[in-house]
């Protein structure tokens, strides 16, 4: 889910940062989202590819091993294992290094939205 998500900001013209725990995991999140656009480049493109959209939408992804990245943004959307208390620490953490005024967002499909914050 979080590569869909990460996919969708950045075709929406936002800059858009994928983080996760290792190198690996970032690299498969690179590879779904390389392949999804390619689908919907050849839809969307049927006469050259899009591979100028497919571009403009890569070059709005960065990509990065350590939670601090997301100090500075205006919102931070959460998918990661439906795990309460792991997911609780990660917004613990966020809410110590975050600005005031940054909006926290959950992916959870199973878990009280209440009982992670």
């Amino acid at each position: 889910m979080g590569a869909g998500i990460v996919q969708v900001v950045a075709a929406s013209g936002l800059k858009v940062t994928m983080i996760d725990k290792s190198q690996d995991a970032l690299k498969k999140g690179q590879d779904i989202i390389q392949k999804s656009l390619a689908r919907v480049a050849k839809k969307k493109f049927p006469e050259n590819g899009g591979q100028e959209w497919i571009s403009s939408v890569l070059a709005n992804i960065s990509t990065n091993l350590s939670v601090d990245v997301a100090s500075k943004s205006d919102l931070v959307i959460e998918a990661i294992v439906e795990n309460l208390s792991v997911k609780q620490k990660l917004f613990k953490d966020l809410d110590s290094i975050c600005q005031k005024n940054a909006i926290f967002a959950s992916n959870t499909s199973s878990l009280p939205i209440g009982s992670i914050a």
